[in-house]
């Protein structure tokens, strides 16, 4: 897939260094990308944005910012009505947590990232779709009797209502975590002023602030595997319900350890409660990063999952809090004011939707996440044998360079446009063979500043070293951060260098 229409939505909110978008932009731009760019000016906009960009037929959208910008635009990709190719989502981290960067492996750091995302290739993954399926209003003699549990009272005379469509533009795909309980409580309530200062510890800080208001709820899960017709159930009393696509929990833990990104299923991870000791132990497992007791976790697996529980209880996709008003019409979002809120049952409706969206995998990336290793799934038979060839063509190159490693380290400059560059890292090009981007600092010898420049390197560089002459061009993959290059090339206005030779 070409991936040279590039539209990144940047979310200046989400805490990032914007002082090295610059550096960013010149790497893609030495990749051969053309990239546009939007900034985020309120909740919503990146899911704007991200639809638009879709319809215009971009190749790949970058989400700049945490996992709650990453969900506004495989939202917006997802309700795209007129795509002219499958758009690609890549992810430039920029938040508080970052999963999906620490699932990936994707550096937390700019430009480092920037240079894995030149280096990925494109993996369809699931996608979890939610819904609210109906509310059911509490018959009179529920009312009297709040202690009656919530699963059964349709069995007592309370009154089903159907939830028709939700509203315009809300949110109901996640990639990452669905969450039910506590742990959207916290979320919700936590300020955004608190988590730019202190990142992910301001969500710890809220716990304890919300402590003594900790409490489980009564729920009911069913889940079901279409591909075995296989029916799970499980009621009782919870903390905390997750709902895993992914492995990571708060980019630390493990709640839904076997979950697959590939496989049409999600995990669930149920945190139970059987009274005020388990509650506290619970607790302690969401905030201070411990893995809970299995005796205390039931687990539960399947590619459709409904869950009923009181409208009281908040959620969370994708670490974003939710408003279940949004996902009402106007007749359950009347009755929904109307009713207590702990007495009136919500059932929520989640499915799968199998590889539904292309994400951008760093090809470095040797997780678990994957069904199939992102190697084995688009084997090329003959990428080996040319890899062979160009290595041994390469070798021939270095020995022959060898010989004459003195005269080689002392050759002249071919040209007057040589540029000081310090090296921040390298990556090879993924969708180009013998092609790698440098990214590093410019020296302007004039005035000794500095700025960002990206050198593009191909098969008609020509690469030496001061001590051995010649070199094949995979001694590339050798440098460390901070050496100095002699570069002779052209450069862009957006400081990329076209290299004709590389003195290192």
């Amino acid at each position: 897939m070409s991936r040279k229409s590039v539209y990144m939505i940047i979310n200046p909110r989400a805490g990032q260094d914007m002082t090295r978008l610059a550096d960013v932009i010149t790497i893609f731009s030495a990749a051969g990308w053309k990239v546009d760019n939007a900034l985020v000016e309120y909740n919503g906009h990146a899911t704007q944005l991200a639809m638009k960009a879709a319809e215009d037929g971009y190749d790949l959208l970058i989400a700049h910012g945490g996992d709650g910008t990453v969900n506004e635009v495989l939202n917006g990709v997802m309700a795209a009505k007129k795509k002219k190719r499958q758009c690609c989502i890549g992810v430039l981290p920029g938040g508080t947590a970052n999963q999906w960067a620490h699932e990936m492996g994707i550096p937390l750091d700019p430009i480092h990232a920037a240079l894995a995302l030149i280096n990925s290739e494109m993996r369809k993954v699931d996608v979890g779709f939610i819904e609210v399926q109906e509310l059911q209003k509490p018959s009179a003699t529920d009312q009297t009797n709040q202690q009656q549990s919530a699963v059964k009272q349709d069995a007592k005379g309370s009154k089903s209502v159907h939830v028709a469509k939700p509203k315009q533009g809300t949110r109901n795909h996640f990639l990452l975590t669905a969450g039910f309980g506590v742990d959207a409580l916290i979320i919700s309530h936590t300020p955004k002023s608190l988590k730019e200062r202190i990142g992910r510890a301001a969500f710890e800080v809220e716990a304890l602030k919300e402590w003594s208001q900790l409490h489980s709820f009564t729920t009911s899960i069913d889940t079901l595997d279409h591909s075995q017709d296989k029916p799970l159930h499980w009621e009782g009393e919870a903390l905390q319900l997750i709902i895993g696509n992914t492995r990571l929990y708060a980019d630390s833990l493990q709640f839904t350890p076997n979950a697959l990104i590939d496989d049409g299923m999600l995990d669930v991870c149920v945190l139970t409660s059987q009274g005020l000791l388990t509650t506290l132990q619970q607790a302690a497992s969401l905030f201070l990063r411990h893995k809970p007791t299995d005796t205390t976790t039931a687990y539960l697996k399947g590619s459709s999952i409904t869950i009923t529980a009181p409208s009281s209880v908040q959620f969370h996709l994708d670490g974003s809090a939710m408003e279940l008003a949004d996902y009402l019409d106007n007749t359950a979002s009347t009755i929904l004011q109307q009713e207590a809120a702990s007495q009136t049952q919500v059932s929520y409706h989640i499915d799968v939707l199998p590889k539904a969206a292309p994400f951008l995998v760093p090809r470095t990336y040797a997780g678990p996440l994957f069904s199939i290793h992102p190697t084995q799934a688009a084997p090329q038979q003959e990428q080996p044998l040319v890899a062979a060839k160009s290595h041994d063509k390469e070798l021939k190159l270095h020995q022959a360079s060898a010989q004459s490693s003195r005269q080689a380290s002392v050759l002249p400059a071919q040209n007057s446009r040589a540029h000081q560059i310090t090296v921040v890292g390298v990556a090879p090009l993924a969708e180009k063979k013998q092609t790698y981007v440098i990214a590093g600092h410019s020296h302007k010898l004039s005035t000794g500043d500095m700025k960002p420049a990206a050198v593009r390197v191909d098969e008609n560089t020509l690469l030496y070293s001061k001590t051995h002459g010649q070199m094949p061009l995979s001694a590339l993959g050798t440098l460390q951060a901070d050496t100095v290059l002699t570069v002779e090339g052209k450069e862009s206005k957006r400081g990329v260098i076209k290299a004709k030779r590389i003195t290192m």
